[in-house]
C-alpha cells in the first residue's frame, strides 16, 4: 500500500489482530520481501508506483521458491470495477477485498487462506466486496460519512481517528498540489494515479463525495478522454479542498 494513510490504518487493524506484519510501500518492495521472507498471506494494493499490483503478482508466482510463489495473495482495490475481478484472479491473486474494508471481513478472509484448507476460489461477495459500475456522479452525499469513522474506531481505537485524519488531511492536501502541478504538464497517467489514491482514502476517511470526484478524474484518463479528464480536474481541485476542510472542521468539533 503506497497511501501511508491507509497504511497506517490497515496496520492498527492487523496489529489490534494480534497479527506480525511487514508493510512496504510498492510492488517492487513487495517482491523483494517475497524472497527474503516466508509469509503466510499477503495483501496487495492494486496501483502503486514502482510496481503495480498485479505485476508484482506475477513476480511472485513466478519465483524459484515453490512455498514463497505458492504464498496467497489477497487483492486491495479501493473500487472494483466490472471485470476486475476476474482481472486479479488471472492474474495470479487468491481472493480480494475492496476498500475501505472492515476488521471482521478482512479476518475472515484471512482466515480462509491461513487456518483452513485453501478455497477453490475467492469469497462469496459481501456488501463490501461487490463490483461498482464505472465512476458515474452519484447523489449528494452528507459531507462527512460519521459511521465509516466510528467503524474505524472500533477496527482501530477512538484516539488514533484523529491522528489518522489528520495524516490523510495533509497527504490529500498535498496530492492536489501535486495534481495541479501534473495537470499543468498535462502528465496524465500521473494524474491518474494520484486520483486513484485520493478515491481510495476518501472513502476510508468518510469523505465519499471526494471519491467521488477523483473517481471521475481516474475513470477519463483511462479512457484517454483528456476533455473530460481536464474538465474533471479543475473540480477535483475546485471542490476536494472545500471536502477535506469539512473532515478538518468535524474533528475539530469532536475535540471541544
Amino acid at each position: 500500500e503506497d497511501v501511508m494513510a491507509n497504511r497506517l490504518v490497515l496496520k492498527e487493524m492487523l496489529l489490534r489482530a494480534g497479527l506480525k506484519i511487514q508493510m512496504v510501500e510498492n510492488g517492487l518492495e513487495a517482491v523483494q520481501a517475497v524472497k527474503l521472507t516466508q509469509f503466510d498471506a499477503i495483501l496487495m494494493d492494486i496501483s502503486m508506483p514502482e510496481m503495480d499490483g498485479i505485476e508484482a503478482t506475477r513476480s511472485i508466482r513466478a519465483l524459484t521458491d515453490p512455498e514463497r510463489a505458492g504464498t496467497p495473495i489477497i487483492a486491495m482495490t479501493a473500487h472494483a470495477l466490472k471485470g476486475d475481478k476476474e482481472h486479479f484472479l488471472a492474474s495470479g491473486m487468491d481472493d480480494y477485498l475492496t476498500k475501505p474494508v472492515k476488521l471482521e471481513l478482512l479476518l475472515s478472509v484471512l482466515d480462509q487462506w491461513l487456518h483452513k484448507e485453501k478455497p477453490v476460489g475467492p469469497l462469496a461477495e459481501t456488501d463490501n466486496q461487490k463490483t461498482v459500475p464505472s465512476p458515474t456522479p452519484e447523489p449528494e452525499y452528507s459531507i462527512v460519512d460519521k459511521e465509516v469513522l466510528v467503524q474505524m474506531a472500533l477496527d482501530t481505537s477512538p484516539e488514533l481517528v484523529p491522528v489518522l485524519s489528520n495524516i490523510f488531511i495533509s497527504d490529500t492536501q498535498s496530492r492536489f498540489v501535486k495534481i495541479a502541478h501534473l495537470a499543468q504538464e498535462e502528465t496524465w497517467a500521473d494524474i491518474g494515479l494520484e486520483a486513484h489514491s485520493i478515491a481510495g482514502s476518501s472513502l476510508a476517511y468518510g469523505l465519499p463525495s471526494l471519491a467521488v470526484l477523483a473517481r471521475a478524474v481516474e475513470s477519463a484518463v483511462k479512457s484517454d478522454d483528456l476533455e473530460s479528464a481536464d474538465k474533471t480536474v479543475k473540480e477535483l481541485l475546485a471542490q476536494g479542498p472545500r471536502l477535506v476542510e469539512a473532515l478538518k472542521d468535524y474533528l475539530s468539533h469532536l475535540e471541544q
